[in-house]
């Protein structure tokens, strides 16, 4: 669900003070969705059983209520990405949070693909009912420039001479998606058609055969992995975005130290605790 995402991401930067000041009548609801902060908080008081056609809204009540507490404390922006693929719940609590954030310190700023939602999409009905109240303000974003597209791959490869040629190819092929250009220069990186030497960044030929979706240059960057990369990245992929290590009891120290050394690898992160 987004919205653990976004709490998750405040406990990283409060202190239990401010948790205790913005967790709300309702500790044990928000717990359900991020039970971390039982580890923070200790015991608290459960909440009292009701019928099952009120425990969403009690839930989605007490994430609310924790949201605009953090807004009151200093002002707030939270950032949803790729709605086109949240679910259904989270996709009702920004309804519900939107209706009661106009008098606060909150701007709820959301993106999505209009391309990859039709008319039978969770998120087109939410969108409509959000309009229909005047909760909604739309900027449709343009396609990025010829000029934009060689500022991102300038920026990516941290150099200013960047061949014009090769710029409009990743241009013309990319149709000039963010994410695509991207990812494309990234992929000609690990293949070594860009390469570095004497600390700039060169290529080896203008002239590139580019994988013709986004799919297509994901699938060549993963299968560039080993097998115990791909392995833990197909784990991965059953278990979302957000999984924790302490799935099975029969998980050993060294299980998990070989799980988070496959996942630097892919994500070139080389920080953590065991």
């Amino acid at each position: 669900m987004l919205w653990k995402e976004v709490i998750n991401h405040y406990l990283e930067k409060c202190t239990p003070e401010q948790l205790y000041r913005v967790i709300g009548f309702y500790p044990g609801e928000v717990s359900k969705l991020v039970p971390e902060l039982r580890h923070i908080l200790g015991a608290f008081p459960e909440s009292l059983p009701i019928g099952a056609e009120h425990e969403r809204d009690r839930l989605f009540e007490a994430v609310s209520q924790v949201i605009i507490n953090i807004s009151k404390e200093t002002p707030l922006l939270v950032v949803l990405d790729d709605l086109q693929w949240a679910d259904q719940s989270s996709l009702l609590l920004l309804h519900y949070l939107a209706r009661g954030v106009h008098k606060q310190s909150l701007l709820l700023l959301n993106a999505y693909r209009g391309t990859d939602i039709d008319e039978k999409h969770p998120l087109t009905s939410v969108l409509t009912e959000l309009n229909r109240e005047r909760l909604l303000q739309s900027v449709l974003l343009k396609r990025l420039l010829f000029r934009d597209v060689t500022e991102m791959i300038q920026q990516i490869l941290q150099q200013n001479d960047v061949p014009p040629e090769f710029c409009k190819q990743v241009y013309e092929k990319t149709r000039s998606n963010p994410f695509f250009v991207e990812e494309v220069i990234r992929s000609l990186m690990e293949e070594g058609i860009i390469y570095r030497e004497k600390n700039v960044w060169k290529i080896k030929d203008i002239r590139i055969e580019f994988p013709e979706t986004v799919r297509n240059v994901i699938k060549k960057r993963v299968y560039r992995l080993d097998d115990e990369c791909q392995h833990v990245l197909t784990m991965a992929s059953f278990l979302g975005k957000d999984f924790t290590f302490e799935l099975s009891p029969k998980s050993s120290m060294n299980t998990l130290k070989y799980t988070w050394k496959e996942i630097q690898k892919v994500t070139g992160k080389k920080h953590t605790t065991y």
